[in-house]
């Protein structure tokens, strides 16, 4: 839960993390041990069928500060799996997705590892003011510090339903998009905004179509992005 606090994917639209019930009965198989372990470590604040708000965890101070010390050592580490000093996948894509089929990506191959720009991570852990990034920006630094590939990342993906390809090894596509921006700094940094907009006005031409509606919202992304009630019919 220390490590998860800072993933975007649990993020409390208002405060702390929100972890599922699937989420907590996994990490420690049942309601009695998770209420005897969990409020030792964490301000749980309720959340209910009223107010329509998710339970909200956040550690107390001196856990925090505990699992920022552990962040902030600069030892070397090696990294395990299934006890066992890991070592890079041959193929960084799962052979199969997770509806257990084979996935379509074979013979794709992206970079096996992410490099990390150790200075300016760092550089934006000390001036963020925000608490759940500077957990993140650490955790970053934590994982790049490791004996299998100094200074970055290892990766590895699967295929989801939607055909996509998520990282699974330590949920980078999780970390904050301002935290990555900091990791990344002096790499090539490639994002298809809308993309499906694009595919859409494209495959229409070949067909001899026309998509006035979306051409004129593709030609002017920022300003529609502020009157989105006026593209509705787009969907």
């Amino acid at each position: 839960m220390l490590w998860d606090y800072a993933s975007s994917r649990y993020r409390h639209f208002d405060r702390g993390a929100a972890f599922s019930v699937g989420y907590m009965e996994k990490l420690w198989g049942n309601r009695r041990i998770r209420n005897r372990v969990v409020p030792e470590f964490f301000v749980n604040v309720q959340g209910g069928n009223i107010s329509h708000e998710f339970s909200s965890y956040s550690p107390y101070v001196d856990i925090g500060s505990v699992l920022v010390e552990y962040l902030g050592d600069r030892k070397i580490v090696d990294l395990l799996a299934d006890g066992k000093r890991m070592r890079l996948p041959r193929s960084v894509i799962l052979s199969r997705a997770d509806s257990g089929k084979h996935t379509a990506w074979k013979g794709a191959s992206p970079s096996r590892v992410m490099p990390i720009n150790e200075e300016s991570l760092t550089s934006f852990y000390e001036q963020s003011t925000d608490c759940r990034q500077r957990i993140s920006a650490l955790r970053l630094l934590r994982l790049s510090r490791n004996s299998l590939c100094p200074g970055s990342i290892p990766l590895l993906y699967q295929q989801k339903s939607t055909r996509r390809l998520t990282e699974v090894l330590y949920a980078l596509q999780n970390t904050e998009r301002e935290v990555l921006s900091a990791a990344l700094t002096g790499f090539w940094d490639y994002d298809l905004q809308n993309a499906h907009y694009s595919i859409l006005s494209g495959c229409a031409k070949r067909l001899g179509r026309t998509t006035p509606v979306v051409d004129e919202y593709l030609g002017k992304k920022k300003k529609s992005a502020r009157n989105w009630p006026s593209i509705a019919t787009l969907t």
